[in-house]
């Protein structure tokens, strides 16, 4: 899953390049190429309009009324269009200059990210202004914190926090206590943690009329939404009309998904579960004490591990770790520090 957000975002970074030169080489038409697929097509407004009349005309009798509405939604369609066509250039010019610098830099991948994200701001940045008073789940400065250096130690914080994004401290002492916990029991030093879903990206579902939108790039209801938690890429799946979208940060994403679940077409949102098990670590908060537990699963884990093991610690503010004791399926009731957890165990 890694490799293929890493491939992404480099196609992402060729893609805008390409997007740059198109227009330097055809100055006399700079819609051409992505700028045109980005920003949608007229042909794409018609069958938009289309749709805004027959979903009309399953309550409207006056067919005058229908007409009205597609007429407007068709010219709004096509001035979204145009506005983000003469925009394109300019947008795609800047991301190329932030790309230059992508190259030399410590993070490159956050680098291009960023540049990404950074495009589509600027090809919404008329419909910018309407989202000021817009209220997420998170300020903008919070998420800019995501996606931390430590990938685990950030999805176990979401899980164990209940936080829409992870908070700097509780992040900070989930990395040193796994640090801790590993270098002092090498038993589970090669135990790592499985996201019990994809921590950046959403599975969105449409109606027949939302679909059209999107797929016409006219569908404007998430605007503030993408703004805002700065997504990066959607592509269609290859059945039905769901599209998944993927954002620059590490979220919660089944909160995330309760957000866009309440647009208006969607219907349906959740998070892109990952699929199989295998080795894990779950993570719970009580005070100021945190429980670890590290679970070793083996047997045909694509289909759900059969066998599990599992090791269990806790840690204080002082960096002292004390183990509860280790545990096989298979090898008698669970014991009570197992049982007891629960709350940590549920992610396993």
């Amino acid at each position: 899953m890694e490799l293929e957000a890493r491939l992404t975002r480099v196609l992402a970074c060729a893609w805008l390049m390409t997007v740059v030169t198109a227009s330097a080489v055809f100055a006399a038409d700079p819609y051409l190429g992505s700028c045109r697929q980005t920003c949608g097509k007229s042909g794409a407004c018609v069958r938009a309009a289309k749709a805004v009349f027959l979903a009309c005309a399953h309550t409207q009798p006056n067919p005058n009324v229908c007409f009205a509405n597609m007429r407007t939604a068709r010219d709004a369609c096509e001035a979204a269009v145009n506005a983000c066509r003469a925009r394109c250039p300019a947008c795609a010019a800047a991301a190329a200059r932030d790309f230059s610098g992508c190259e030399t830099a410590a993070d490159a991948a956050g680098c291009i990210v960023g540049a990404v994200s950074a495009f589509h701001a600027c090809l919404g940045a008329s419909d910018a202004s309407a989202c000021t008073d817009y209220r997420g789940l998170a300020s903008a400065e919070a998420l800019a914190r995501s996606p931390y250096s430590d990938a685990e130690a950030e999805v176990l914080a979401l899980e164990a926090s209940g936080a829409f994004v992870a908070a700097p401290d509780v992040y900070a002492r989930i990395r040193d206590d796994l640090d801790a916990i590993r270098r002092a029991h090498g038993e589970v030093a090669g135990i790592a943690a499985r996201a019990s879903w994809n921590p950046n990206e959403l599975l969105v579902s449409f109606d027949a009329e939302g679909k059209t939108m999107v797929d016409a790039g006219t569908y404007a209801d998430w605007t503030c939404l993408n703004l805002l938690y700065d997504l990066t890429s959607t592509r269609p799946l290859t059945f039905g009309s769901s599209f998944v979208l993927e954002f620059a940060h590490r979220m919660n994403s089944p909160l995330l998904a309760a957000e866009y679940a309440r647009l208006p077409h969607v219907t349906g949102a959740g998070s892109n579960s990952l699929i199989g098990d295998g080795d894990d670590v779950c993570a719970a908060i009580d005070g100021s004490t945190y429980t670890y537990v590290f679970d070793a699963g083996s047997g045909d884990c694509l289909s759900g591990c059969i066998d599990h093991t599992y090791w269990g610690f806790t840690t204080s503010p002082s960096g002292a770790i004390t183990s509860l004791g280790t545990w096989s399926r298979g090898e008698g009731e669970a014991p009570a520090w197992f049982v007891a957890n629960g709350a940590c165990t549920r992610w396993l």
